[in-house]
């Protein structure tokens, strides 16, 4: 038997062990409890927790490299712990088995104890496992299984990889499930304007690769009123050259979905579309063959939209046609919208800080006008 104390934190353990030099063989019941966890863990240099009383107990065994840890149940203040596991080759973590369950009665005092950001409050939960050799993949291999579910006032995301054995992780992959329950508390870290209350869900299916992040599909809804699909490859430095990306959007209201973007013309709330490959080039972002649909109008366009801030060689290929304005704008005191048939066509481009526009036609009614 061991028993000792510092300060207010006491410590005993029973058991038995061997090799005492290395101890190589260890099997141990263990049960701790004190004020203050920040005491001892300040003893290891982790000093941005804040205090709150804890007790720990449960069994550790120790047969060479293999290290368990079976009923690990701690109490962190009014948060619970359950742990099971093994790491087959302590120190490292590869190979290792885990089971972790955690619940707490109000998130936000686990994030002041970590000192970690957030929004979240009340009541949480987090399951996680770690399951080796029990994931599938792609490429031959050996694959783990990760799996983890967290629930909060902010909603619930639900997390499925299958983790390579490569040293850098290519072919890993997770699927993602999110539900919020509210965008301006969960994404308002982001610096996305105008996001209210709603919810919202994200799902969709990400493998690593040696070139970036592989977007398999993707599925957003619930943002400004929109439906949103993403697929392609992000790059590991986006800008670079290697990010190309397909998106789909889907909304009912027009005017709803562009408002909180601060764009305030008298715009239709009319359903739309928008269909266009994104990628990412040395000159700037390309958008090519964008589709865009409001009602029975259209406006199809290819562009170069370089990151500078004068735009300098801006480069767009656009034309649009439809049966009636009022598709896109709502008439009234602010704007008089002529009827019938429009087009505007034209070649627009910055060069020496002068806006060009070539090859343009435009027609409205029974006004028509081209120029170079």
């Amino acid at each position: 038997d061991l028993r000792g104390h510092v300060g207010e934190v006491t410590f005993d353990a029973n058991g038995e062990a061997s090799g005492l030099q290395d101890l190589s063989q260890v099997g141990l019941n263990i049960h701790s409890k004190g004020p203050d966890m920040g005491h001892v863990l300040r003893l290891f240099r982790l000093d941005q927790f804040r205090q709150e009383p804890f007790e720990v107990q449960g069994r550790l065994l120790r047969d060479g490299p293999t290290l368990q840890f079976q009923d690990i149940k701690m109490e962190l203040g009014s948060t619970r712990f359950d742990l099971n596991g093994t790491l087959r080759d302590f120190p490292h973590f590869r190979g290792a088995q885990v089971e972790l369950e955690v619940r707490g009665d109000d998130i936000a005092s686990v994030r002041d104890i970590l000192g970690l950001p957030g929004t979240a409050e009340g009541p949480f939960s987090l399951d996680f496992s770690f399951e080796p050799g029990a994931g599938t993949g792609p490429d031959p291999g050996t694959y783990d299984r990760a799996t983890a579910r967290i629930n909060s006032s902010l909603g619930t995301i639900v997390l499925d990889g299958n983790v390579s054995s490569d040293e850098r992780y290519a072919g890993s992959t997770a699927l993602i499930d999110l539900d919020g329950l509210n965008a301006a508390e969960s994404l308002g870290i982001l610096g996305l304007p105008g996001l209210g209350p709603t919810p919202y869900t994200v799902d969709g299916r990400i493998e690593i690769q040696a070139q970036g992040l592989s977007i398999e599909r993707a599925d957003i809804s619930g943002l400004y009123g929109v439906e949103a699909t993403a697929s392609g490859l992000v790059g590991w430095k986006p800008l670079d050259g290697d990010s190309a990306l397909s998106i789909e959007l889907t909304g009912s209201d027009l005017e709803q979905t562009l408002t909180p973007f601060g764009i305030e013309w008298p715009l239709a709330s009319a359903a739309f579309s928008l269909t266009s490959g994104v990628r990412a080039t040395a000159a700037g972002i390309r958008l090519d063959e964008l589709l865009l649909t409001v009602e029975e109008s259209r406006l199809e366009a290819d562009a170069l939209i370089p990151l500078t801030e004068d735009l300098a060689g801006l480069d767009v290929t656009m034309q649009a046609q439809g049966s009636e304005l009022t598709d896109i704008f709502r008439p009234g005191e602010a704007l008089d919208v002529p009827p019938g048939a429009w087009s505007i066509a034209s070649h627009i481009r910055r060069v020496d800080s002068r806006l060009l526009m070539e090859n343009t036609r435009i027609a409205l009614a029974d006004l028509e006008l081209t120029g170079e």
